[in-house]
């Protein structure tokens, strides 16, 4: 053969050539036009088009602030009061300020 072969010709016989797959993903042909895209870390989707949201389902507790970082992760802001990786440590405020004069800590 002589000459370059349509775009459109290979395409039938590699579906990888026409790179379906999106977001740095792989194309691995699993017969002709048939395809498998190995998706990148964040990513999902017959074409690895879709974005992970590491936020669905609310991971983070006691009203925290669900922040997505990368490649699918995440991380909690915790309201003042809170720590942990899912703000589900309640910080017992009365340990370190002790009261005085009798009075009784309350914890908030």
């Amino acid at each position: 053969c002589e000459g370059a072969i349509p775009a459109a010709v290979a395409a039938k016989c590699d579906a990888c050539i026409a790179q379906p797959c999106k977001n740095g993903a792989r194309c691995d042909v699993i017969s002709g036009r048939d395809y498998r895209c190995i998706c990148t870390a964040g990513y999902h989707g017959k074409n690895c088009e879709r974005e992970i949201d590491a936020c669905f389902g609310h991971p983070c507790l006691n009203n925290a602030v669900c922040k997505v970082i990368q490649e699918g992760r995440f991380k909690c802001v915790c309201p003042k009061g809170f720590k942990g990786d899912y703000c589900e440590t309640n910080i017992d405020d009365c340990e370190k300020n002790k009261c005085q004069n009798g009075a009784k800590c309350v914890d908030m």
